[in-house]
């Protein structure tokens, strides 16, 4: 365990930055983030630093892909000569907080109440992005804790199983997901964000 974690500290140090990048509240929308990157990726230059400063999720027409593109975009970055994985961060905001929060809500004394705000939030999304309906959620939410317990389990099963894109590259999970061949990723910084 990292120490940072080990302290509970809650700030990541961002050290012998050049140019700090930072990506503010992506909110889903993944066609902005890929156009984005693109002119990032065009002007990244050794010693510059990246930062996403959360909300990646929520709000948006395409959260999971949204999701993958921030994981491409990082893995290119650090795959770059001279850099290393703390060279890119990725901060947790209010919506991923939301979504942390929303797979526990069995454990809200008011799930129900709980649950509608986080919809009016902005949750929605991220929610039917992996596959969650709004409707079954809401229904789960008032019906008691273990049916709400069996609802945010299965949100934990659709979110950790690896999948097979239409591209033929892999989404790997690290919650008892078995591991998918597929083909090698593209790593060069200039052509993430250009699939």
């Amino acid at each position: 365990m990292s120490q940072m974690i080990a302290n509970g500290d809650k700030f990541a140090l961002v050290r012998g930055a050049q140019r700090v990048w930072a990506v503010a509240s992506v909110h889903g929308e993944c066609d902005r983030l890929r156009e984005l990157h693109r002119g990032i990726s065009e002007r990244f230059q050794p010693g510059d630093r990246l930062v996403y400063l959360g909300n990646i999720l929520g709000h948006g027409p395409d959260v999971a892909s949204a999701v993958d593109e921030v994981l491409a975009f990082r893995r290119a970055v650090i795959a770059a000569h001279g850099m290393f994985a703390a060279d890119v961060v990725v901060l947790r905001g209010a919506q991923e907080e939301m979504w942390q929060k929303l797979l526990q809500l069995q454990l809200a004394l008011n799930p129900g109440e709980i649950f509608d705000w986080m919809i009016a939030q902005g949750v929605g999304a991220t929610l039917e992005s992996y596959g969650g309906q709004i409707d079954e959620g809401r229904d789960a939410s008032r019906s008691g804790a273990a049916m709400c317990a069996r609802w945010t389990a299965s949100l934990r099963d659709r979110i950790s199983r690896p999948v097979r894109t239409q591209s033929d590259h892999v989404r790997v999970a690290q919650s008892g997901g078995q591991p998918v061949a597929g083909r090698q990723a593209d790593t060069s910084l200039r052509s993430c964000g250009t699939r």
